[in-house]
């Protein structure tokens, strides 16, 4: 079971979503340049929270899933109006049939499941996917100090993209990217990104792997 932690209340989950709402579009274009975008592939959504994430696929995507645990989550993606089809469902036990969809993303969901939970998560989206299809992760990168320290005094597991690549390879996954964000904050993304320079000290922190988030597009083999 995933778990649930109280800084994600729904409502201030929400505000805080849409006040991002350019940084996250800038994250997601940088992750979905490598996962080939096909208007009539069957998307599924794991952790969409309150929609974030929903809409923006939706620029892409016309059929999309979206699942999360909490129906108050649910509740509130459901009145935004998105065009997608909801449910409440817990991603370690996806309620679909074996290679229902084309595409299964999670933006910043692994960190609240259990690390002995890990490798049950990989194998049940391997499920649900079709062969050949993609799994699009990204979350928290437990190599940062800053963003380790923050996972752990929230409860919470950060992963490394090591460990991420390891686990989809051992449930059946062919990892096509591994790459890194390197700051999460959009007014301090905004602000750097107009230093002389910074795109290339952005290079070299992710290639040390120490960049705040950490996204996989792997490819079910």
């Amino acid at each position: 079971m995933v778990r649930l932690i109280d800084s994600d209340n729904p409502e201030t989950y929400d505000r805080f979503r849409k006040e991002e709402s350019i940084f996250h579009a800038k994250k997601m274009e940088k992750i979905f340049f490598w996962v080939e975008k096909k208007g009539k592939m069957k998307v599924l959504e794991i952790g969409a929270g309150t929609g974030t994430y929903t809409k923006l696929l939706g620029e892409h995507f016309k059929d999309i899933t979206a699942t999360d645990l909490r129906k108050e989550m649910i509740d509130i993606l459901k009145s935004k109006k998105i065009k997608a089809k909801v449910a409440v469902a817990d991603c370690l036990e996806l309620p679909y049939k074996n290679a229902s969809f084309d595409l299964v993303v999670g933006i910043s969901l692994l960190h609240h499941i259990a690390r002995n939970d890990r490798e049950k998560f990989f194998r049940e989206i391997n499920r649900v996917l079709k062969k050949n299809g993609t799994l699009v992760l990204s979350d928290p990168n437990k190599l940062n100090l800053g963003t380790s320290l923050y996972q752990a005094m929230q409860g919470e597991h950060a992963i490394s993209r090591f460990e991420m690549k390891n686990l989809s390879e051992k449930a059946g996954f062919r990892a096509r990217k591994i790459g890194e964000i390197l700051v999460r904050s959009p007014g301090t993304s905004n602000l750097l990104e107009k230093l002389p320079g910074w795109n290339i000290f952005e290079c070299v922190l992710e290639k040390l792997a120490m960049g705040v988030t950490v996204f996989l597009v792997a490819e079910k083999k």
